[in-house]
């Protein structure tokens, strides 16, 4: 039941979520951890929701949640792919299809539970609450194409670009020295 489930409404939800695939554009092997209904259903559980049922259908809204949200944290960034805006439409008519209602706690939540939806409107709740405090563009994507690791940037200007320094960012900065030193 809904009173039951422990699912928080937060950014790093968000980030969780968006970073159940591994992008690796050149690995056909990349990381797919809500592939099937087992899956999405066991990560949905380890998130707070209880009594979840799971289909293919749901599995493959996941996916669509999943990379409209990635291309919407692309946009904070600068680091849109060229089949982003496909993924943000397909996800936005998905995202109509949810329903959420303000609890008498003045919390937006999911009005059902129990099912993959449930889900997807906790993170349309986390997105709404980071839109109201400002936090949402806090969120962004690797602008490494082949990586689009979803994080946080907690810098105080907000200038972050790669998930990680030590890794995509030095990638980043080899090419360009490479690219400066070519004869």
């Amino acid at each position: 039941m809904a009173g039951q489930d422990t699912v928080r409404a937060d950014l790093d939800l968000v980030c969780r979520f968006v970073n159940t695939r591994g992008i690796l554009a050149d690995d056909p092997h990349a990381r797919e951890e809500i592939g099937t209904p087992e899956a999405l259903s066991a990560w949905w559980q380890a998130q707070g929701l209880t009594e979840l049922h799971v289909t293919n259908d749901d599995v493959v809204e996941a996916h669509v949640m999943r990379e409209g949200l990635r291309a919407l944290l692309a946009e904070h960034n600068e680091a849109a792919g060229p089949d982003d805006e496909d993924a943000v439409v397909a996800m936005r008519t998905l995202a109509a299809e949810l329903r959420l209602q303000v609890d008498d706690t003045t919390v937006l939540r999911p009005t059902d539970s129990g099912t993959a939806r449930t889900g997807l409107a906790w993170l349309l709740a986390a997105m709404t609450l980071g839109r109201a405090n400002g936090s949402w563009t806090r969120l962004k994507v690797c602008a490494d194409s082949n990586c689009r690791e979803a994080f946080r940037d907690t810098t105080r200007n907000r200038s972050r670009t790669w998930c990680s320094m030590q890794v995509c960012g030095a990638r980043a900065k080899q090419r360009t020295f490479a690219t400066r030193h070519r004869v």
